[in-house]
């Protein structure tokens, strides 16, 4: 059945995120903008994600109360579902982990990130001493 849904995570970052989708080949847009569902359903966001070929974006919507937290919120069943999620989630993660490594000093050869067979990864954080 075809309905909006919000993915149980939390998105901190937006420039993580934009990072994610431009490596997916998905276009990030942020700014006022509205998503809507197979049933015409419309619903207001603070970015939109569109995936290539796909009729429906997924809508990055701020969570009430809270400052930099945001959902992401769509149609899963026209988005391809869980794939289309599982992949966005790590390569957000990954993202996030890069941006919050390089704020506090430390490098990661991109080179040496090895994705695991369940899906996890791994990755070596460096920092040189003064």
């Amino acid at each position: 059945m075809s309905h909006f849904t919000t993915v149980e995570t939390k998105v901190n970052s937006l420039s993580a995120l934009a990072k994610a989708c431009e490596k997916l080949g998905y276009a990030f847009t942020q700014g006022d903008v509205e998503i809507r569902n197979y049933y015409g359903h419309r619903m207001n966001a603070q970015a939109k994600i569109q995936i290539p070929h796909a009729s429906y974006a997924i809508g990055v919507v701020r969570e009430p109360g809270e400052e930099e937290s945001y959902a992401l919120t769509g149609d899963w069943m026209m988005l391809g579902g869980a794939p289309v999620q599982d992949q966005l989630l790590r390569e957000y993660a990954l993202a996030r982990v890069l941006e919050s490594c390089a704020a506090e000093g430390y490098s990661i050869d991109s080179s040496e990130i090895r994705v695991n067979e369940d899906g996890s990864m791994a990755l070596v954080a460096v920092a040189w001493g003064e």
